[in-house]
């Protein structure tokens, strides 16, 4: 067998042997990527942002890479009128944003209980548009206009059930007749200005169709027809309708979704879906804006109101994170786009693009759902657009392709650079095809970087971080997640599939209705590899949450988990370690009981994540400040350590001296503390840095988490030398006698 055949060979034997050695896992998804096929410039229409800026943060070089297509600025609150869209233009446009939208909105509607005054309103309102727009003339702003924002959810049939004391419309017809003089009142300043909406909270296409009607009939409708969030996957069938409606009235409207990522922490740090976003945008030629914001991985302000990019970069130091390599990976894509074909089924999805004068391609792949997953990427029309080196194919038979694999992963710390997976030069063969098997992880996305090869001289030379092929090929062995809506279930009482909360894994979680202690769920999940995992749970929080006890296969796996709190959101619990085998496993949820404050006991299950355990470190507190218990650790991980540390009082508060046991790495954190009545308000520092959110040991939390002491402060990065850890009260005074730590928890995965 000659050189080439044997290394075609190795390609498909490898990727057979992937298929066999994932076993129950899930089969592949395939994606095609033809390169001889021109879908078109890229156009960056995926590519876009609300708010999320200041006058001067995030630093410009942080911003101007991402090719920003899009900014949607406030002018939503009266004390923001003339504040943000005038003061942010100059520096939005530096960027070479095309569209910059000014949302207009409410502007001192009266309550709908006083219509009387909505004639007044009317006048008032028109009068104060007039103003913005003659200003922005006058300051040369070329401002898209957004006449409201959401404005169906301020109409009384549609209002949401807890805010029907805010509604403002009593019915349909009343936002039209806002609409319609908004629309005249804009276009009699500026006949050529360009208005954007509904900005329906959701595109429901019934809804979505009257406005359409209404607006055909009436002569008003917008430039561009937009809506926010949504599932993705339905996009190409809400345009088709609308498109159907307004090209047979002789208009030809442009499309976008004013904000297209729910949200929620994980969606928040999502470094995957834009990927599939962005193959979204391009493939309808509709806008996007990156809308996600949250209070939760970050504290304090709402994403969108923080100058973070929607949480694109860190909250204290502005600096990259996963998810702003994934918008620079697009931003860096010239030249055309390849056709890129994906079945209806799969997980994950993507866009290419190929630079002629460059001679270069890049393929961006991201999860369409959470979990991601194995993925056989099928590259053809190589040599049309000059991707491979043919010099050497008459005497060797080599075509030589240049493929560099890079991982984006979702991070909460920031991402110095992509993660080199594989640098190789492969053979294409005579026809100019490649196949690569490769893994799509939890919430990350791939790169696949094309340039003609060239024969390398002796053995293969890495480059950077670099395995075997097998690390590129083989069945992730980071992470498994398993998403509650999607695993088999028995339970003693009805469960159905529900996918009305934004900030749900994969857009749905599984419900279930217990209605008293001892009702059970139990679901089933397969492994296809022996490992020590470390679970986490992330279920549904709530005033009516239920308190739970959950086993697998049989053996408890955390302490009982109480659902309750104030607020109706997902959150997720750290479990313990345990040794888990190959095949079917069942985790069981049984309802122990309600908290004191819970009227019932409601139960939905979001997902199950899984994570391959290579060391933990657990610090235990020196008697004189310990709390009660400690962390639970229910199936010690093989490799752990046991070192006491000794807590030392500051002016600040309470500092530790990390010992050698914690060598570098990429450790999650659990810290087990006291809660006490009359608690403080705390952050914990590592060398002076923020880790993860403030903390109340008076116990008022909106975490949901395993005992009464334990709290998830998340993923950190342990660099060579000493380190201090260190406990502030934030509220400008010095921790009580009260506070007492009890253990930390490090726990290192395989990677």
């Amino acid at each position: 067998m000659n050189e080439a055949r044997r290394l075609r060979c190795g390609v498909v034997a490898m990727a057979a042997l992937v298929l066999c050695v994932r076993g129950g896992a899930q089969m592949a998804d395939q994606i095609k990527v033809d390169f001889a096929v021109d879908a078109g410039p890229v156009t960056h229409l995926g590519s876009g942002m609300l708010q999320s800026i200041s006058t001067t943060q995030p630093e410009s070089k942080y911003i101007a890479p991402l090719a920003m297509h899009g900014w949607r600025l406030n002018g939503n609150k009266p004390e923001q009128y003339h504040v943000m869209p005038f003061d942010y233009y100059d520096r939005v446009k530096s960027f070479g944003t095309t569209n910059v939208y000014y949302e207009l909105a409410a502007m001192g509607v009266p309550k709908p209980a006083d219509r009387s005054k909505l004639a007044a309103w009317y006048q008032q309102r028109e009068v104060l548009i007039a103003a913005i727009m003659k200003r922005a003339a006058a300051e040369k702003k070329n401002f898209t206009w957004e006449i409201w924002n959401e404005p169906n959810l301020k109409v009384k049939p549609w209002a949401k059930p807890n805010e029907l004391d805010q509604a403002i419309f009593d019915d349909e017809a009343d936002w039209f007749e806002v609409w319609d003089r908004t629309y005249r009142a804009v276009k009699a300043v500026d006949p050529k200005a360009k208005l954007y909406g509904p900005s329906y909270s959701a595109p429901d296409v019934a809804m979505m169709l009257r406005f359409v009607d209404h607006c055909i009939a009436a002569k008003t409708l917008p430039e561009t027809i937009n809506w926010h969030f949504g599932e993705l996957w339905d996009y190409p069938a809400v345009v088709a309708a609308i498109q159907e409606k307004t090209k047979a009235a002789g208009y030809n409207v442009a499309f976008g979704a004013g904000e297209s990522v729910h949200a929620g922490t994980d969606n928040n740090l999502d470094a995957g879906f834009p990927a599939y976003l962005f193959a979204t945008a391009e493939r309808l030629h509709m806008e996007m804006l990156h809308a996600t914001w949250t209070s939760s991985p970050m504290a304090g302000d709402p994403q969108a109101d923080a100058a973070e990019m929607a949480g694109l970069v860190t909250r204290e130091k502005k600096i990259p994170r996963g998810a702003w390599w994934t918008y620079k990976t697009y931003g860096d894509m010239t030249g055309r786009l390849a056709a890129v074909s994906v079945t209806a089924e799969s997980r994950s999805d993507g866009l290419a693009s190929v630079d002629a004068a460059k001679k270069t391609a890049t393929v961006l792949l991201g999860a369409r759902k959470a979990t991601g997953g194995p993925v056989d990427l099928q590259l053809v029309g190589l040599n049309a657009a000059g991707l491979v080196d043919t010099s050497d194919a008459a005497g060797s038979g080599h075509h030589w392709v240049h493929v560099v694999v890079e991982k984006i992963p979702g991070t909460e710390v920031d991402l110095p650079a992509p993660v080199l997976l594989s640098d190789r030069m492969l053979d294409a063969g005579k026809n100019g095809e490649l196949k690569l098997p490769l893994q799509v992880g939890y919430r990350g996305a791939l790169v696949v970087k094309l340039s003609a090869g060239s024969a390398p001289s002796g053995a293969q030379k890495a480059v950077g971080k670099v395995a075997d092929d097998a690390f590129l090929w083989h069945h992730s062995p980071t992470l498994d997640v398993f998403e509650g809506e999607d695993m088999p279930i028995e339970a003693s009482q009805a469960h159905t599939r529900e996918t009305k909360l934004n900030h749900a894994s994969g857009m749905a979680y599984s419900a279930v209705a217990f209605k008293q202690i001892g009702d059970k769920a139990t679901y089933s999940f397969t492994l296809d590899r022996a490992r020590t995992a470390q679970f986490w749970l992330r279920m549904l929080q709530d005033k009516n949450g239920a308190i739970v006890d959950v086993t697998l296969d049989g053996k408890r796996l955390c302490d009982p988990i109480d659902l309750r709190a104030e607020k109706h959101a997902m959150h997720e619990v750290r479990c313990g370690a345990m040794p888990v085998g190959v095949g079917k496993h069942a985790i069981a949820f049984t309802v122990a009981g309600k908290n004191e404050k819970s009227s019932g006991y409601e139960f939905g299950l979001d997902a199950i994540r899984l994570a391959d355990v290579d060391q933990e470190v657990v610090l235990a507190v020196t008697p004189g400040v310990t709390a009660e218990g400690v962390t639970p650790n229910y199936d010690a991980v093989p490799d752990t350590k046991t070192v006491s540390v000794q807590p030392v009082k500051d002016s600040a508060g309470i500092h530790f001296a990390l010992p050698a046991a914690v060598g570098p790495g990429k450790y999650h954190l659990t810290i087990g503390y006291a809660l006490h009545p009359g608690g403080q308000r705390f952050d914990l520092l590592l060398d002076g840095e923020p880790v993860g959110l403030q903390r109340n040991s008076g116990g008022k939390t909106d975490e949901v988490k395993p005992g009464v002491d334990a709290s998830d402060f998340g993923t950190i990065m342990i660099t060579p030398g000493p380190h201090v850890l260190q406990f502030i009260c934030a509220d400008k005074k010095p921790l009580d006698s009260g506070f007492k730590v009890s253990s930390f928890v490090f726990t290192r995965y395989v990677e």
